[in-house]
């Protein structure tokens, strides 16, 4: 068994009598470097697999709270969405996919983003990397969004050396254009620099310059490991020479080139003297691609999938200024949707709770949950029970929904479904490894052969398909290998929940591409003015 995941029993005895406390400094004003790296799987680090050469990201793993029940969304675009917002992204009508280069959408400007929040507190606030949120008027950039600067791209992947982008619209017409930008201008400086190179280098320039009387979030966005697998020439990669696959050799070595920077990045941190007083947090965006070598074993499925390899991201968070036991695990429930809001109640802001319901924030009025407390404080009750995991509506439901210990999904989850190791030649998707059989077979009859009025009421309700329901105990059963077959009283909570998170439902918004946005038009680069601030 996967050493990580016989955590069943032993790290839940460590909950259980862990604490967490901060020392006389904490009122100083804390730092926070948010790092989200891009399709990295729950079996493409170091902490969960030894043959993954990370040390730098190990060690803050293992001197930090490695959380190792935190959920994202399936795909780029979703994700940052719940980052960006504390909103699930189904409300946005933003839930399905990446935005696509060309397409005029983004996150509509009635939502306040964390970094506008986080400057009416007076923090600096800075972007670097992958923004993917929308670009095509100003107003959805990220320097009109609440960042004093931005050093990055706006679409979902590039060429990391050149950082162009080309591709082919629906109607045929070919684009090519470079996505590199300063601020609001494009940044032709970068041709020939490696992407993680310049995103390491830009962090340190504003980690040296920051004014420490005032301090700083840095929202650290990498393009790694993402397609297309490149490394530099030469680099100083060792740890992955062992692995024979050369597809996942190559996806290795994008790897370490995080760690690498993540290692520069906190010497700078701690040259300054700020590293005692930031908090560091690390996550992915969702699930590795197998495609292109990442791997979430012995997590079931794939980026894309709904299944816990594409949603349970590898993530940490580490503060000098916690007293943390070394090697704790975090079983809480935690979501993409709560780092909003724990990110401000840390940075002062004061969160007013609901009388009805404790566990909501009524000041933000966002779908997050402040889990600062359960930082601080191991043995503070768990605020957070259940979450959406996604919704899409057609002609009949695909969404998932945890609560406690259980996981419910309705609908094709997503059609890589099989449990992939890392040492398989790359996969092919015509190859048949995965035609929907593999997975969605085991153990699937006997929750739809019950027949129950109380259930048919829901199968009108939701427009539920009989024949694709899941149903998974995570804790016992946390590669989703076993159906269980009986609808009990946690099942039917589960279905009234999914009935209340229908009410504030909107259909996914697929905006068609604007040949307004071609880079023929802007000197070959992707920049924006071609549509309105709707």
């Amino acid at each position: 068994m996967h050493w990580l995941l016989t955590f069943n029993i032993i790290y839940l005895s460590i909950f259980s009598r862990s604490s967490i406390s901060t020392d006389s400094q904490t009122e100083k004003r804390k730092n926070i470097l948010f790092i989200v790296a891009d399709d990295l799987g729950w079996n493409d680090v170091g902490w969960n697999n030894p043959d993954m050469h990370t040390p730098n990201l190990d060690t803050l793993a293992e001197n930090g709270i490695i959380l190792n029940q935190s959920y994202v969304q399936p795909t780029c675009t979703p994700s940052r969405v719940s980052f960006m917002t504390g909103y699930f992204p189904y409300k946005l009508g933003l839930q399905q996919n990446g935005l696509r280069p060309l397409e005029s959408n983004a996150v509509s400007l009635n939502y306040t983003m964390m970094p506008e929040k986080l400057k009416e507190l007076n923090y600096s606030t800075h972007m670097i990397g992958k923004w993917h949120l929308g670009y095509c008027n100003k107003n959805f950039t990220p320097t009109s969004r609440g960042f004093d600067s931005f050093f990055g791209f706006y679409l979902g992947s590039q060429d990391h050396f050149y950082h162009n982008t080309s591709g082919v619209s629906k109607n045929g017409t070919k684009f090519r254009g470079y996505d590199f930008h300063y601020n609001y201008n494009p940044y032709p400086q970068a041709i020939g620099v490696y992407s993680t190179d310049l995103y390491a280098e830009r962090t340190i320039e504003i980690i040296n310059n920051t004014d420490e009387d005032k301090p700083f979030f840095i929202y650290l966005a990498f393009q790694n490991p993402h397609s297309p697998p490149q490394v530099p020439k030469g680099s100083p990669v060792s740890g992955c020479q062992n692995i024979t696959n050369k597809n996942r050799r190559l996806f290795c070595g994008m790897v370490e080139q995080i760690d690498l920077a993540v290692g520069k990045i906190v010497l700078a941190l701690k040259r300054r003297g700020l590293y005692n007083d930031t908090l560091i947090v690390f996550t992915s965006d969702n699930g590795g691609q197998v495609l292109h070598g990442g791997n979430n074993y012995p997590l079931r499925g794939n980026k894309g999938t709904i299944w816990e390899g594409g949603i349970r991201a590898p993530g940490f968070i580490h503060a000098k200024f916690l007293n943390l036991r070394r090697g704790y695990v975090s079983m809480r429930l935690f979501h993409a949707v709560d780092w909003y809001p724990t990110f401000i109640e840390l940075a002062g802001g004061g969160l007013s709770q609901s009388k009805s319901n404790p566990k909501i924030n009524t000041s933000l009025n966002i779908d997050g949950i402040s889990q600062w407390k359960g930082i601080i404080n191991a043995s503070a009750p768990s605020p957070r029970n259940n979450f959406l995991i996604n919704m899409i509506i057609k002609k009949k439901i695909f969404a998932g929904i945890r609560f406690g210990n259980f996981k419910l999904l309705l609908g094709m989850a997503g059609e890589m479904d099989d449990w992939y190791k890392p040492d398989n030649k790359k996969v092919n998707i015509n190859d048949g490894m995965y035609s929907g059989g593999s997975g969605q077979t085991l153990n699937n009859s006997g929750i739809n052969e019950i027949l129950d009025p109380k259930f048919e009421n829901y199968i009108e309700k939701l427009k539920i398909d009989r024949n694709d329901i899941w149903y998974f105990n995570i804790m016992r059963d946390p590669y989703e290998k076993n159906n269980i077959d009986t609808k009990d009283k946690v099942f039917y909570k589960m279905l009234d929940l999914l009935v209340m998170y229908r009410e504030s439902y909107k259909s996914p918004t697929r905006i068609r591409e604007n040949l307004a946005g071609n880079p023929n038009f802007y000197d070959g680069y992707f920049h924006y003015g071609w549509c309105d601030s709707y």
